[in-house]
């Protein structure tokens, strides 16, 4: 009862682990689609930046509108890395629950073995006269659990007056 139930445990923390490691894939595809849409917001900035840069010298925008597209582009540039960052500790979370994962699996592998090596046999097919075997409680191996008696080998001896007895023979 214990192996079974050590067993069903440890399926359960590989469902459980099984499920964070989804959550992990998942949570790293949509910080990777983050990234990507902070590296394009940076590539929009920057070409920004450069037009008001480029339409200063010309005298067309003022030095607040070219400051502005800088302190955009600063701004987008910040965001990328904070983004990449947030991929970086994606990829860790994955990786940890990865590990995790395979840990639950092995656990899982290990009840299902001893489970396996739980099982008892005895030598014979007989009557069982005494059990000492207590369920949950662990047991060595070799450890005795009981008696059985092989009703094949039994033998009598029986006293009774002659005229009872039937006749005697001879093997």
């Amino acid at each position: 009862a214990e192996s079974e139930s050590a067993l069903a445990r440890a399926r359960i923390a590989a469902r459980e682990a099984e499920a964070e490691a989804r959550l992990a894939v998942s949570a790293l595809e949509l910080a990777r689609r983050d990234f990507e849409g902070a590296a394009a917001a940076k590539e929009l900035r920057a070409r920004a930046s450069e037009r008001a840069r480029d339409l200063r010298g010309r005298g067309v925008a003022t030095e607040a509108q070219e400051e502005t597209a800088a302190l955009a582009l600063s701004q987008a540039e910040r965001e990328l890395i904070a983004r990449e960052r947030a991929v970086d500790a994606a990829e860790n979370r994955a990786a940890v629950a990865e590990i995790a994962l395979e840990r639950a699996r092995l656990a899982v592998r290990d009840a299902e073995r001893a489970l396996a090596d739980t099982e008892m046999r005895a030598p014979f097919a007989g009557i069982v006269a005494e059990a000492r075997a207590v369920e949950g409680r662990r047991v060595a191996r070799g450890e005795t659990l009981g008696a059985l008696l092989d009703p094949l080998s039994w033998e009598a001896r029986v006293e009774a007056p002659p005229r009872d007895a039937p006749p005697a023979r001879r093997e």
